[in-house]
This record gives C-alpha cells, sequence and structure tokens, in this order.
C-alpha cells in the first residue's frame, strides 16, 4: 500500500457510519451505494504541517507514542503556526523513514494522535488531516489495548473530516517548511471506501 485517502465509508460505529448511515442499508458486494469516494472532491487548501518529531528532537517517535493536545499546541507555537477552518492538518512523527527500510517495524504499531487531540481538531474544522503512518491513531492503544483507531471514530465517522495516511513529510521537515498550499485530488473510484493518490506541497 502507499499514500491513500480515508473515504467517509472507509470505517464505522458498529453498523452505523458517516451521518447516521446504516451499513445494512448501502454497503454490497460490489461497492458502497452511499459514502463512495467518489464524493470526495478535489482538496486545495491550506496546509499546516505539525512537526512533532521535531519539537520533541528525536529522529521519530517510538511505536505506541500517543499525541497529546499540550504536544501539537508545543509544536504549533514553536512553529509560530496556528490552525484555520477549512485547512489540511499534518502530523510527522518521523515514521516515514521506516518506509521500505523497516517494513515489519512500519506496520507492528505507530505513534499517533490521542483523543483529546483528536475531539480538539474537530473544533478547528479542519478539510482534512494526515499522517506519516498507516493509520495517524496511536498503536497499540495505551490505555486500552481492545480500543482500535479512536480517531477514525471521532474525526471520520462522526465528523465528516477525512484522513490522508502513509505520507512523507521528510522534505518539508528538512526544509522547515510547516505551511504551504496543499493540493490532493483522490480517484473517482465509485463505491470504493478510500483512494490512493500523490498528494502535493507548493511552497
Amino acid at each position: 500500500m502507499g499514500t491513500q485517502l480515508d473515504g467517509l465509508g472507509h470505517v464505522g460505529i458498529g453498523d452505523l457510519y458517516y451521518n447516521g448511515n446504516n451499513r445494512n442499508d448501502f454497503a454490497t458486494r460490489t461497492g458502497l451505494k452511499k459514502l463512495g469516494v467518489e464524493n470526495a472532491v478535489a482538496f486545495i487548501t491550506r496546509g499546516v504541517m505539525i512537526d512533532l518529531a521535531a519539537y520533541k528532537g528525536v529522529e521519530r517517535l517510538n511505536s505506541g507514542y500517543e499525541v497529546t493536545l499540550a504536544d501539537v499546541k508545543g509544536a504549533l507555537a514553536r512553529q509560530r503556526a496556528a490552525l484555520k477552518e477549512g485547512d489540511s492538518v499534518f502530523l510527522r512523527t518521523g515514521w516515514a523513514q521506516l518506509w521500505m527500510r523497516d517494513n515489519a517495524t512500519y506496520v507492528k504499531g505507530e505513534p499517533g494522535w490521542g483523543p483529546e487531540v483528536c475531539d480538539w481538531l474537530v473544533q478547528q474544522k479542519p478539510a482534512m488531516t494526515g499522517c506519516d503512518t498507516q493509520g495517524c491513531d496511536v498503536v497499540p492503544n495505551p490505555k486500552d489495548s481492545e480500543i482500535l483507531f479512536p480517531c477514525h471514530h471521532i474525526m471520520g465517522t462522526k465528523a465528516g473530516i477525512y484522513n490522508l495516511e502513509n505520507m512523507n513529510l521528510e522534505q518539508l521537515s528538512k526544509d522547515h517548511v510547516y505551511e504551504f498550499l496543499f493540493i490532493f485530488a483522490p480517484l473517482p473510484l465509485k463505491g470504493a471506501t478510500g483512494s490512493p493518490g500523490a498528494p502535493i506541497a507548493v511552497r
């Protein structure tokens, strides 16, 4: 797999998906009758990268590290950046350095957003969030290993915020670029739960 966008039909809470849609009413063997990724338009927004690895002074965060709201606010203050409604907000953990070099470690676990941050991000009303890991949520969950991907539920299922995974944010970090024009056009795959794609940052 590579960089991919999670559509609104990607994950639900039990049988309920975004906007109260019940998967028994729209999920079929040949695709989704509702919430397919073909409904996602091209994204042309302000992009903001939260470089948490740099803020923490490490090459990459450890697997299972839960990003806190204090972390996010501290990193944004260090970068002299603030979020605005409609931004695309991306988390750099340094995890992309493992991609195609140590895939076993890359997929075994990951640092990522904690639920407190995700509740706060919903209030900021972003167009999209994303990260340099395979799921953006912290894995394993440090509070309860039985809880999987709570931020997918908080931001995707409940708030309708798209999620872009497996990004390479390393060059932006090296160049100390934290704000940029962000462009991403998902493939209009009818009835699909997500889409691959190549995100672009224009400085």
